[in-house]
């Protein structure tokens, strides 16, 4: 059987509650991100609607509106979190979080642009992994955040990251126009 975009089992709609956020959303894995992300976007951290258990934060600045979600933890509550930010508008989502390294020239505070997802987990797998365990991020995604790095002179490291039941880098990047 050949599944047509619009054969999903389950599609996000938009709730009586639905607002719209814009066409791109980060997700804060922890509340210490998604404050310091108000902090740099001058957003007051009570200005905030609730999205189940997380804090979201619009904001309109530059040509488009944006949003930040979070806190979150695991892989099958993020994926909430995605699928109801792609059912109000978002399209590209960004996610931001913590992780281990297992290389010892990556350091604690250090900058991860993950190339690969090896997923070891059980929610990811279903979400465009290949054949090979792994999913690939949004090339412009990837390419975007990479030029706004580079343009600010922010050291950063390249790699696959390893996706495992409790870690906070299950969602990784996500381009809905992918």
């Amino acid at each position: 059987m050949i599944m047509r975009n619009t054969d999903a089992i389950v599609n996000p709609v938009k709730s009586k509650k639905f607002s719209p956020i814009g066409p791109l959303a980060v997700m804060a894995a922890t509340r210490i991100d998604l404050t310091s992300l108000c902090d740099q976007f001058n957003i007051a951290e009570d200005d905030f609607h609730r999205l189940f258990l997380s804090r979201l934060y619009r904001q309109q600045s530059f040509r488009e509106s944006f949003c930040f979600v979070g806190p979150f933890i695991g892989a099958p509550y993020a994926v909430m979190l995605l699928e109801t930010l792609i059912a109000w508008g978002a399209r590209r989502v960004i996610f931001l979080g913590w992780c281990g390294a297992i290389l010892q020239d990556v350091k604690i505070g250090d900058i991860v642009l993950p190339t690969s997802a090896i997923i070891d987990e059980g929610t990811s797998k279903h979400y465009d992994a290949a054949d090979d365990g792994q999913s690939t991020p949004s090339t412009s995604v990837t390419t975007l955040i990479r030029q706004g790095l580079e343009k600010t002179q922010t050291d950063f490291h390249t790699g696959a990251v390893w996706t495992t039941p409790v870690s906070f880098t299950t969602v990784t990047y996500a381009d809905v126009n992918k």
